[in-house]
């Protein structure tokens, strides 16, 4: 994630969403080296929130193992220095890459996950008697409340869609 000054371009921080740095973690059936943890990077739009100083970004899938904390996750960024306020995984072991959509599977992680990111902006919404609440939409059909203040705790989780195949290799969601 990175802030930019909106006049100059000029950045005014960045966070990383896995702070640890990859290591190589072995080799493909063809030889290639595979290295993680990577991925889990924001995959929509974030949400400002004004009134905690925060922004909040949705992230994908972890592309490789091992899987983190913070892939299919909603993490909080302090929007004046990009610390990490909080993070709440909403899936975990999501690991997958589009190497598990071919035929030979070379690069497709050990126990692929169902690539489930989360794959809308949380939508921040006012409830009443001063409380708020995140609305999270996964690709899996779930939606989830998160409570913004202060670590992002689960509220509640509901399956809204049903997963369903489209063909071999894609998900699509029926309204239920």
């Amino acid at each position: 994630m990175v802030a930019l000054d909106v006049k100059t371009g000029k950045q005014i921080w960045k966070t990383y969403p896995i702070s640890e740095p990859a290591k190589m973690t072995g080799k493909t059936s063809t030889g290639v080296e595979t290295w993680g943890p990577s991925g889990a990077s924001p995959w929509t739009s974030p949400t400002v929130d004004s009134r905690r100083h925060a922004v909040y970004a949705g992230t994908g899938i972890n592309y490789s193992q091992p899987g983190t904390k913070t892939s299919d996750s909603v993490i909080a960024f302090d929007d004046a220095t990009g610390r990490v306020l909080w993070s709440q995984q909403l899936l975990a072991g999501d690991v997958f890459n589009f190497g598990c959509t071919t035929d030979q599977k070379p690069n497709c992680p050990k126990d692929p996950g169902g690539d489930l990111d989360i794959g809308s902006p949380p939508i921040l919404k006012e409830i009443g008697g001063g409380k708020r609440i995140l609305v999270v939409a996964a690709k899996s059909g779930m939606v989830y409340g998160l409570d913004p203040e202060p670590t992002g705790q689960t509220s509640f989780g509901r399956r809204w869609l049903a997963p369903v195949a489209l063909r071999e290799g894609d998900l699509g969601c029926v309204g239920r």
